[in-house]
């Protein structure tokens, strides 16, 4: 992830290309000392039908019924109200949802979600036919092997303790047995 990021060199002979606009969710989400709406635009202009998806796709809207009246802009982070941690992961996620990007990288914000909210914004953004990341290359990187499924992933790299294991569609890894002599180099 680093490497994409440009946050690190790649090794080797690796090079790394990229086209278009990226987006990264991270594991701690970074939150604005701003509105809800202003963490999720992230500074992109407002469309409010696009804006209201987002909200329903990562969960937000009982969110904000219980920030009250001003709901949407509330001010949240160090000065404003605070919110749990699940809370900021969906707003990050919505940031994401809402940028529309290339590529969205995601390193496993589904590990503050609840199961059930997960599973939801998980189906919403990435696995049903209109998930709103549809359009865009997605990089997961989970714990959560139950979010694995055939229908919502491409291609899928496993790494034990630090080695790539497999690489390959989930048909091929329902099928792969880890040996020395099947890890990736």
């Amino acid at each position: 992830l680093n490497g994409i990021l440009e946050e690190a060199e790649a090794s080797g002979d690796t090079s790394v290309t990229k086209h278009g606009r990226i987006t990264y969710v991270p594991q701690t989400p970074f939150i604005l000392n701003q509105t809800v709406r202003n963490n999720v635009l992230f500074g992109l202009p407002y469309d409010r039908e696009r804006y209201e998806r987002v909200l329903d796709a990562c969960c937000l809207r009982p969110d904000l019924e219980q920030l009250g009246e001003a709901g949407d802009l509330t001010e949240i982070g160090e000065r404003g109200v605070t919110l749990s941690g699940g809370q900021k992961q969906r707003v990050s996620l919505a940031r994401a949802a809402y940028a529309q990007s290339s590529l969205v990288i995601l390193d496993d914000p589904f590990s503050a979600l609840d199961s059930g909210t997960g599973k939801a914004v998980f189906e919403r953004l990435i696995a049903s036919p209109d998930a709103l990341l549809r359009d865009s290359a997605v990089l997961l990187v989970t714990h959560a092997s139950h979010f694995i499924t055939n229908r919502a992933v491409d291609k899928i790299l496993l790494v034990v303790d630090g080695r790539n294991q497999f690489i390959g569609t989930w048909e091929g890894l329902s099928g792969f047995h880890p040996t020395d002599e099947n890890t990736l180099r």
